[in-house]
Order: C-alpha cells, then structure tokens, then sequence
C-alpha cells in the first residue's frame, strides 16, 4: 500500500532521467546520490556562497549522520563549519517524466516520493546493494532481466558502455572504470553506477570521489488524491 502525503508537507521538485524514471516506475530505485552544491546545502551558520568546498578540508568520519564538516584556512585563521542537507527525511520528493524546467508542474508530477534517510558520504563508498538500488539494472537488456544477478549486472554495464562508446569509444574504454572490470574479467551492479555517474558528471568524475548526499525514499500518494 502506498502511503499518502499529510497536507502542509515540505514538497520539492528533483530531475531524474528516463531511465530512472522507468526504474522508479518498476520499484528498482529507492536511493539517488547528488554531489554537495550550492543548491542542495545549507551551513550551521553563515552563508553557503561564502564557503568554497573544492578549496576546503573535509574532515573524514567529522559530521553528524546527515552532515559534512568542513575546515578552510583564512586570513584570520582556519575556520570550520558542518554542512547541512536541504532536503531532509519527510521532505517528499516530486520529479516530471519528460518534463523539466517551467514545462514541469507539480500538479503533473508522475511520482512523490517521501524522503527516509539522508546520509552524507564519498562517491566510492557506494555498496553494492546500494548501487542496486540506484536502479542501475534497468538498463540490463529485456532478453537478460530473467538471468542471474552477475550476469544482469554484466549486461547492465556493457550496454551502457557500448551507449556510451557511440559518442567517444576511446575515451570511455581507456576509463580507469573499464580497466578494472576488464582486469576483473565481470562487472558489478557498483561498475554500472559508477558508469552511470560518469555519463552524467563526465570522464574522471567517479575517479574524483566527491561527496555526496545519499537520498533513500519511497513512493507515496500526494495531497488530495486517493
């Protein structure tokens, strides 16, 4: 049974690509990780734009369950701060399939989904059940979605990289991604996430390893509908 939406609910809108859209759709995707931001963080104190990320030291195992410390030299010394997620559990989520922008309105939204849990961690720290449940096997191929759990992983992750090698083969293939499931001889629902993220973020983006917000949720019915 889906649970519906109290009225007064905080509800925000948040993109997600075709194929996740049918992985929600089918219940495969119940977590997404969105790189800290501007748009997706708030401080303990001050203001974000004053704060640059890239230029700090975040400090590992320093935040509360849902936030990030941060440490920067200034002029008048080094100064830390706890980064703070927007979005927070019980916030719902509402996202448009084939919409985005002004085209997509909330009274059309095509999922509301109740935000659970928020975890701050780094890229790489996915597990492979976490990945999995970044729906990443919606793009094993329907001929494979009867097999085994390896080789729906396998099929998953070589026709995103084949999708992607239309575009610059060589350049995805000489990926430290690729590589390592090459020298691996199989790949894991982990190897597609990662292929995934650097579809959307760019070559080199996983190797990276930015911080992350880590969003679990669920699906929910909104206000007003039965």
């Amino acid at each position: 049974m889906i649970e519906m939406v109290p009225r007064g609910t905080r509800v925000v809108a948040m993109r997600f690509s075709e194929p996740m859209h049918q992985a929600l759709e089918r219940g495969w995707k119940t977590q997404t990780r969105r790189q800290l931001s501007a748009g997706n963080c708030a401080l303990e104190r001050g203001e974000f734009q004053r704060l640059d990320l890239s230029g700090g030291r975040v400090e590992s195992g320093a935040w509360p369950v849902a936030g990030v410390r941060c440490r920067r030299e200034t002029p008048a010394g080094q100064r830390s701060t706890v980064v703070l997620p927007r979005i927070v559990p019980n916030v719902v989520i509402w996202s448009r399939r084939g919409q985005s922008g002004p085209a997509a309105r909330r009274e059309n939204a095509t999922f509301y989904l109740r935000v659970t849990e928020v975890r701050a961690s780094r890229l790489i720290d996915i597990s492979e059940q976490d990945a999995y449940a970044e729906g990443v096997l919606i793009f094993c191929p329907p001929e494979q979605q009867a097999a085994d759990y390896s080789t729906r992983c396998c099929a998953a992750y070589c026709f995103q990289l084949e999708n992607l090698g239309k575009t610059n083969a060589a350049r995805w293939r000489a990926g430290s991604i690729d590589r390592e499931v090459q020298s691996r001889g199989r790949a894991t629902a982990r190897d597609a996430f990662a292929l995934l993220f650097e579809s959307i973020n760019g070559p080199g983006s996983w190797a990276r390893n930015p911080w992350v917000w880590r969003y679990t949720f669920q699906k929910v019915t909104p206000p007003g509908v039965s």
